[in-house]
């Protein structure tokens, strides 16, 4: 948290291992977001999967609940705002399941997205 390089938009890569606590949204039931509890403190793990937000319901509906209190290991990059969170890159747990995140496809589209909008909306006017 000290670091003044960890912000929004400029992340630092980070691996962590501790236990998944709950969701992201307590009591959010179809919630994808989860939260890590390690030895420094809790922190939010920001999971996006490759489907876009209908994938994110899916998998907070079937998939969340079951990685609740499961050891884990989280690759992602540390992002510092009005609170702490971690985008999710991969999480490896005991269980021997992996979760792949894809939260850089999903800001390059989106951003390639606004700027194609950018260009063709003026043009309608």
């Amino acid at each position: 948290m000290s670091d003044p390089y960890a912000s929004p938009l400029r992340g630092q890569a980070v691996k962590l291992e501790g236990k998944i606590i709950g969701r992201g949204n307590a009591g959010y039931k179809f919630g994808s977001d989860l939260q890590l509890q390690d030895h420094t403190g809790i922190i939010y793990l920001h999971y996006t999967l490759r489907f876009g937000p209908v994938g994110n319901f899916l998998f907070g509906w079937t998939q969340a609940e079951n990685q609740i209190g499961a050891q884990v290991t989280v690759v992602g990059w540390f992002r510092r705002g009005m609170a702490p969170w971690v985008d999710l890159i991969v999480m490896d747990t005991n269980r021997g399941w992996s979760v792949n995140s894809y939260h850089r496809f999903w800001t390059l589209t989106l951003g390639v997205g606004a700027i194609a909008l950018g260009f063709v909306f003026p043009s309608l006017f």
